[in-house]
């Protein structure tokens, strides 16, 4: 399993080990603040500094995905982020914060307790590091490998079709998702979007509501798809083994299932898929 569903909330596990970071960063830093002032101020900026710049560093090398709608870079609720960066933007904060403004509350401060406060303030960024170090390595792999399943659904129109019929030797995107689920319909613009490409085959399979619900949704948003399947069983839920909506999985061009995301998609997330897994003649 690689998501946790919380009631009507879906927490992918691969964000697990940040946040696990925050909580454990913001704690220290505020329990050592009534000893060491100016430290639970620090927590909290480091934290600020680290989520965008982990933001920026994912989205920066995919500016052409994002140029249309430059605003979703701020979606920090969705996917997306670099670990790395994150990491050296909160020790190059780290350094200067507490090299400059050694006690941001009392500069005039005793030397011992400045560079306790210094000293306090890496350990706290050590042990939010090393949590989130083991957190991941302690993640499950997620699922690769599996081939494309002959799952039996049926059209709009209601006529039968399997999954695999739609394979066409060239990358397949597969989603999970339902009218009811905010993410899902956040994505629906993106995913009309790739549906114009000869490049990817993208299948939709509704999961569990009426073909009046459907296509009530449909002609409210003005959207059309190629392939957008109903599964009123929700047999998909079941088959591809995911605890909640949306869910995306990536076929490459042999129907072998190389990824999958838990969670809302964005735009630099389908446009790598995209660019590793093309099929160029």
């Amino acid at each position: 399993m690689d998501a946790i569903a919380l009631g009507p909330l879906l927490l992918a596990l691969d964000r697990l080990p940040g946040l696990l970071a925050i909580v454990v960063l913001v704690i220290l830093a505020e329990r050592l603040d009534r000893r060491f002032p100016g430290l639970g101020r620090w927590g909290w900026q480091t934290v600020v500094i680290a989520v965008l710049a982990g933001r920026l560093g994912h989205a920066l090398p995919h500016f052409e995905a994002y140029a249309q709608a430059p605003w979703t870079v701020l979606y920090f609720w969705q996917p997306g982020y670099t670990p790395w960066s994150a990491l050296i933007a909160a020790i190059g904060w780290t350094a200067w914060r507490w090299r400059q403004r050694p006690h941001a509350e009392d500069t005039t401060a005793p030397a011992p307790t400045m560079t306790g406060a210094r000293r306090r303030a890496w350990l706290c960024l050590t042990v939010a590091t090393c949590t989130a170090g083991v957190t991941w390595g302690l993640l499950p792999t997620p699922p690769q490998g599996e081939p494309l399943p002959a799952l039996s659904l049926k059209t709009l129109e209601g006529a039968p079709v399997q999954l695999t019929d739609l394979h066409q030797d060239k990358p397949m995107v597969v989603n999970l998702w339902a009218t009811w689920c905010p993410p899902c319909r956040r994505e629906m613009p993106l995913l009309a979007q790739y549906d114009q490409r000869d490049d990817v085959t993208l299948v939709l399979i509704n999961q569990g509501e009426s073909l009046v619900a459907i296509e009530h949704y449909l002609q409210h948003e003005e959207l059309q798809f190629r392939h957008l399947l109903q599964d009123p069983q929700q047999q998909g839920l079941a088959t591809f083994n995911t605890p909640g909506l949306p869910t995306t999985l990536f076929y490459n061009s042999q129907g072998t299932l190389v990824d999958r995301q838990i969670g809302e998609l964005t735009p630099a997330r389908l446009a790598q898929f995209l660019q590793e897994y093309r099929v160029t003649d």
